[in-house]
């Protein structure tokens, strides 16, 4: 299977290898590993300032590492953000306004299906079902926080989501869970 990823420009697409992002803060929620690391080098590549957001510090480390060899002169920081804790995704959003004074582009990409260990519970502190509380209420509170940057910067907002996403059914109950068609 074969993608084209465009970057949209005001009004307009352009294929992402065209793309110009030099003088853009690109932040990344999920970047530590897979689409997100490699969302992360694409944009650096094309001169952005790339944030990583995690909430692994050694794997940011990692996915840093792997991102200044294969792009040396590339920009990048690193932040903490658990998704799954909406006191850390305020601070986050905080730190990020703080030290840039403004986000071009957020790219939601993290995620987590199915936790089942004492990293990732059922339930957030917050009272949440985990899947539902780092896949949609966490990037839902980034996005609020920063909204009103992107906003000044015409900047964008990217969610990104997998297939199984098509599948999932939120519960409104009490319990406050959200359930997948097997």
């Amino acid at each position: 299977m074969r993608f084209l990823v465009l970057f949209l420009n005001d009004s307009s697409a352009i294929p992402i290898e065209q793309a110009n992002l030099q003088g853009k803060v690109v932040v990344i929620t999920g970047s530590s590993s897979g689409f997100g690391k490699f969302s992360a080098k694409g944009a650096a590549e094309r001169g952005a300032t790339v944030v990583l957001a995690s909430r692994s510090q050694k794997n940011l480390e990692v996915a840093k590492k792997f991102i200044l060899k294969e792009v040396p002169d590339a920009k990048v920081d690193l932040v903490h953000l658990n998704l799954a804790d909406l006191d850390s995704v305020e601070k986050c959003a905080i730190k990020l306004l703080k030290k840039y004074g403004k986000v071009d582009v957020l790219v939601n990409n993290a995620a987590i299906f199915k936790p089942n260990s004492s990293r990732d519970p059922e339930e957030t502190t917050d009272g949440f079902d985990t899947t539902f509380h780092v896949g949609f209420l966490g990037h839902f509170l980034l996005g609020e926080l920063l909204k009103d940057s992107l906003k000044e910067n015409n900047g964008r907002m990217v969610s990104v989501v997998c297939p199984m996403m098509k599948e999932a059914q939120i519960s409104l109950t009490e319990d406050k869970t959200s359930t997948f068609k097997e």
